[in-house]
């Protein structure tokens, strides 16, 4: 009796048949995404044209005011400073709001106080810093601390208040947000508003050390 030869399908002859085939499979999806808007291409960077979520940072700040011990600071910054976070964070064991600015859809600063020494306020978060001089602005002194892997941060003590600038921005944008921080006579508070031991956060989580950015913090 004649043995049946059985045909083994092309697509297992020969690594050439396989790549082939392959190929046109990768071509098909490629053509069927394209078509469908699933995917994009932007040879330019991101797409920065979105508008960024601006957050109420006045009446964050106003509540965190009457639950805290020591004075808080509304700055007024410029056009094109959008606030885009308003959390309560922490330095050392003390609470520390916090509101983040955008800056013309590219770059952010943020500004933490705290009554916390300001030992504790030149390490606000897990990241490793060294001192890297001095800045004069606003009537006063700002220590500036930078890290290999951590955002530059300027530190002030005024008084009963520490005061902690980080960015991803330029040296102009921090002068201008230390000056205008600085000149900020700090906030009114209501004779019949007391301090509340572990009041709860105010406009989201505890802050980790890090917004997005984001841009969260990411952008």
């Amino acid at each position: 009796m004649t043995g049946v030869r059985i045909e083994k399908p092309r697509l297992f002859q020969s690594t050439k048949d396989i790549l082939l085939t392959l190929g046109v499979l990768l071509l098909v999806t490629f053509f069927t995404v394209g078509f469908t808007g699933l995917c994009s291409f932007n040879p330019g960077g991101p797409d920065k044209s979105g508008p960024v979520r601006e957050v109420d940072a006045h009446s964050f700040l106003t509540l965190e005011a009457r639950g805290m011990n020591f004075p808080l600071r509304e700055p007024k910054m410029p056009e094109g400073w959008v606030p885009n976070s308003a959390r309560r964070s922490q330095v050392g064991a003390e609470p520390a709001p916090l509101v983040g600015w955008v800056i013309d859809g590219e770059r952010y600063i943020s500004l933490r106080q705290t009554s916390a020494d300001f030992k504790a306020a030149t390490q606000p978060d897990q990241h490793f810093r060294e001192t890297a001089g001095t800045e004069e602005a606003g009537g006063l002194t700002w220590h500036v601390f930078k890290g290999e892997d951590a955002r530059p941060i300027w530190v002030a003590d005024a008084g009963e208040t520490r005061l902690i600038l980080e960015g991803m921005a330029s040296h102009e944008d921090m002068v201008t947000a230390a000056e205008i921080t600085a000149k900020t006579e700090p906030m009114e508070v209501s004779a019949d508003s007391q301090p509340a031991e572990g009041a709860p956060a105010s406009g989201g989580a505890s802050d980790s050390g890090v917004a997005g950015g984001a841009v969260s913090d990411a952008r």
